[in-house]
């Protein structure tokens, strides 16, 4: 039973065996799911993009993000992320131009290219959705699932603030 289910206010432990392995599941996952971007981006013959500059298209999305806001969207650290956007930039898969609302903030855009190859890599995450959602008890365990990865994610980010906030 989880807090969420524990009754009246009934505080119910966590297993901290479960949540170390969770992560470790996690992590296997991630790493997975980037060589699996990777083998797509070879069969579609997009040799200029690395794997995790693929899956930093996706996080700019459609209309497009300042900076700052990719920065804490993605795991990415200033310096990386620089790097990243100047070769995403001069591959063609984005353009970069000032933020409207705040002209010392760049604003970063998918370009037609950068657009068609996060079109093109949707379709391997509808793929993978095929393979693990096969029933309507599978569709709410994946959405238990990326509830309860959402609720670690912010655990661990209050934690890394050094808040001690109970989750």
């Amino acid at each position: 039973m989880t807090e969420a289910n524990a009754p009246t206010g009934e505080r119910v432990p966590a297993d901290v065996g479960t949540l170390h392995e969770l992560s470790m599941v996690m992590d296997r996952m991630v790493r997975r799911h980037v060589e699996a971007v990777g083998a797509r981006l070879r069969k579609l013959g997009f040799d200029d993009i690395s794997p995790a500059h693929a899956l930093m298209l996706q996080n700019i999305g459609t209309s497009g993000v300042s900076v700052r806001n990719l920065m804490e969207r993605g795991a990415y650290n200033g310096t990386n992320l620089s790097y990243c956007l100047k070769n995403l930039l001069e591959a063609g898969y984005i353009s970069r131009g000032q933020s409207a609302q705040d002209r010392r903030s760049a604003s970063i855009r998918l370009t037609d290219k950068g657009t068609d190859l996060c079109e093109r890599l949707r379709e391997l995450s509808g793929s993978a959705a095929a393979l693990v959602v096969r029933s309507p008890g599978d569709a709410r365990d994946l959405d238990a699932a990326w509830r309860t990865a959402r609720r670690l994610e912010v655990g661990w980010t209050l934690v890394t603030r050094g808040d001690d906030v109970v989750i």
